[in-house]
């Protein structure tokens, strides 16, 4: 008889996959990740769930909450939703991705759009959701007792939703006695509504001793309004023990508050606009008495008058303009009841999310030197991702150019080694050419 036998590390191979195949969920499509339920480890790297329709995005997050590592989710169309989809919930699941490529997710209010639970980090990318609402319309974060989440939304847009009776019309981010990170890079969050924090409300120590920390850069709050407080930004920190001076010491480095080392609610906005927005105390920003709120290179200007810029008066790091003097800043580099002359909220090319163009009238216009708080061009681009500053270096030239006139009685115009410098704002060139004017030859 003529048999064959089994190489023994060929064996192990073959049962193995049989159990991985076994624990995949039944009905799985070619292009799901391959993650195993049944044993404890990946065994095979994570793939990317594509995603087209409510029922598939809703599959993708419930295999994602049971992978041994988070895959990435990508949209390859608009979604918009009938009922609320799950939290995104996998402790030491790595980083999930949601990958928009430009599509919009609609929450139809039936809820908030996304919500994340405890010990989960997630990237948000390339991503409109709007139509969301309750607390949190467009993404509700909370980490209760010893728990943290980390959440981060780039290049992506919150708009149109509202948080009804509740706070937090595009983000709530709260924590009772845990620790959340909030990053917000290059997006716009614009339109939202809500009693409190039209567009954002960060809140640390919910009556417990928590610490949330948002971190705002290259961004826009615009046109969100609150019937209360914040219309743009509300932090806020719930408790009454905390000593703001050794958050303001521990943090002044401009990096992210420690883990469980501060408490307390805590913003830095860096190089960012708050404009156009509105409510009965702070239109732009609402930051309480105990709460760490700190601008580097931003304008905060253009809010509704009556509410005011900010509410309570923030810390400066440099280079901020306030359009009321409203913010308290008081660095040389600050401009204090400067002229922002913004031009209206529209998509700039090459930008994916819409923004406040500097008009040429603009006292925000050159007033960071180059290589310093965001203008470095080796590494530092604005919310469109144009490399800072613009032009770089600016268009220095030195030519010699002589004008002359058809008829003799008219002057020659010599420019002779003269500097030629031009700016270009949002697509339009302005240029400053200095002039020798001599009298015409006899």
């Amino acid at each position: 008889m003529n048999s064959r036998s089994i190489p023994a590390g060929r064996f192990l191979a073959l049962t193995a996959l049989l159990i991985f195949l076994a624990g995949l969920p039944a009905g799985s499509r070619a292009n799901d990740a391959a993650y195993s339920s049944a044993l404890p480890i990946i065994m095979a790297p994570p793939g990317v769930l594509i995603v087209d329709d409510e029922e598939s995005l809703r599959a993708a997050i419930e295999m994602a909450n049971r992978a041994g590592q988070f895959p990435r989710i990508e949209l390859t169309a608009d979604i918009a939703l009938t009922a609320p989809l799950p939290a995104l919930v996998n402790p030491r699941a790595g980083t999930a991705i949601i990958a928009g490529n430009g599509h919009t997710l609609d929450g139809n209010r039936v809820g908030s759009v996304l919500a994340v639970g405890a010990d989960t980090r997630v990237e948000i990318e390339r991503l409109e959701i709007t139509d969301g609402s309750g607390s949190g319309g467009g993404i509700s974060v909370y980490a209760g007792s010893n728990k943290w989440l980390e959440l981060t939304i780039n290049n992506s847009t919150l708009s149109g939703n509202q948080a009804g009776a509740f706070v937090g019309g595009a983000i709530f981010s709260a924590t009772y006695e845990g620790y959340i990170t909030t990053h917000i890079s290059r997006s716009t969050i614009a339109f939202n509504s809500a009693p409190e924090g039209g567009g954002l409300s960060n809140q640390g120590s919910f009556y417990g001793h928590g610490q949330a920390d948002a971190i705002i850069k290259n961004s826009t709050f615009s046109a969100n309004v609150s019937s209360g407080k914040g219309g743009a930004i509300s932090n806020v920190d719930n408790n009454p023990f905390l000593l703001l001076g050794a958050v303001q010491d521990e943090w002044a480095s401009g990096d992210p508050a420690p883990q469980g080392g501060i408490g307390g609610a805590n913003i830095q906005l860096l190089y960012s606009t708050v404009s156009d927005n509105q409510a009965a105390q702070g239109s732009g920003i609402w930051n309480d008495v105990q709460s760490n709120f700190q601008s580097t290179g931003s304008i905060i200007a253009g809010n509704e008058e009556s509410g005011r810029n900010c509410w309570q008066p923030i810390i400066s790091r440099g280079h901020n303009l306030d359009g009321d003097g409203s913010c308290g800043l008081a660095e040389p580099t600050d401009l204090a009841n400067g002229q922002a002359a913004l031009r209206p909220l529209a998509l700039v090319p090459p930008g994916d999310t819409a923004t406040h163009a500097l008009g040429p009238d603009s006292e925000a216009l050159d007033r960071i030197p180059a290589g310093e708080f965001g203008c470095d061009p080796a590494s530092d681009t604005d919310q469109r991702g144009v490399v800072r500053p613009q032009p770089v270096g600016g268009i220095p030239g030195k030519e010699s150019w002589t004008f002359r006139a058809l008829e003799p009685d008219v002057a020659v115009i010599s420019l002779e080694h003269s500097q030629i410098s031009g700016r270009n704002t949002e697509g339009i060139w302005t240029y400053r050419l200095t002039v020798t004017v001599e009298p015409a030859a006899e």
